[in-house]
């Protein structure tokens, strides 16, 4: 019995010690994504540019358009110009671009 006991502990012990290590890898990754994808955005002469952690996009302004406001939050990026609306999605690494009307 007192060897059958042991081995029973000897498992738990190692399912626990599983379960630990897959908990902290998991949350590990977890986290590592989560600052990957977060988004700074920046305007640096005639381009606005997302960095993330795995990288940066830029998009190049036309000639003569300013940019009047941008803001980052999470995994998204907005710049809103003269001419354009900007959106950069980190999940997708790309810019998309909306003209507006010359009233908006």
């Amino acid at each position: 019995m007192t060897v059958h006991l042991i081995r029973q502990r000897s498992r738990v012990g190692m399912v626990c010690l599983g379960l630990v290590a897959i908990w902290w890898i998991g949350s590990t990754l977890a986290f590592a994504q989560g600052r990957l994808t977060d988004v700074l955005v920046s305007v640096v002469k005639d381009k606005v540019i997302a960095v993330t952690g795995v990288g940066q996009s830029e998009i190049d302004l036309s000639v003569d358009e300013t940019v009047r406001s941008t803001k980052a939050q999470g995994l998204t990026a907005l710049a809103i110009t003269s001419t354009r609306l900007l959106g950069f999605s980190s999940q997708l690494r790309r810019w998309n671009e909306q003209m507006l009307a010359g009233d908006e």
